[in-house]
């Protein structure tokens, strides 16, 4: 029987993107957040998981936002969860430097209020590395990656994010 105790679970399950920590791919969300610290729109972003958008605004992390809003709508139904339960749904990340090529903590919470007013939330911390500027070493995996891909799919067939 489906209770809105599973949201605490689908809270859980979207920090663990999150804090992936995983510096071999780039292409993970943190990543996404790091080029939007480096581009200085700031250390902390909000995503609207419904409304799939982010404060502040970042054509960085824009893609992010949309992916969040179809990350919560596959999390419930696999919960049993009814959308309806869903009253507000945000993840806050904080970035807490913007040391360009150094590696900073990161905080990740996800808070999930249902139709009873109750608030589900799940916190967890990773660590990001706020990119240099420069191609150099982004420009190497892209002419990598597109001489044994087609861009914007992974090997295997399945979506990726976009090569930023």
């Amino acid at each position: 029987m489906p209770r809105r105790r599973e949201l605490q679970d689908a809270a859980d399950g979207i920090t663990g993107h999150f804090v992936f920590d995983s510096a071999a791919n780039p292409d993970w969300p943190l990543a996404y957040v790091a080029f939007a610290v480096r581009a200085g729109h700031g250390t902390t972003f909000s995503f609207d998981m419904l409304d799939g958008t982010v404060q502040p605004a970042a054509p960085e992390v824009a893609d992010l936002a949309r992916y969040l809003r179809e990350d919560l709508t596959r999390h419930l139904p696999a919960r049993r969860s009814d959308p309806e339960w869903v009253a507000a749904a945000t993840l806050l990340l904080t970035a807490q430097a913007d040391i360009q090529g150094a590696r900073v903590p990161v905080r990740c919470q996800v808070a999930i209020r249902d139709d009873r007013g109750v608030v589900h939330t799940s916190t967890r911390r990773g660590a990001m590395t706020i990119p240099q500027w420069g191609l150099g070493r982004r420009l190497t995996q892209w002419v990598g990656q597109s001489f044994t891909t087609s861009r914007g799919s992974r090997k295997d067939g399945g979506e990726r994010f976009p090569v930023l």
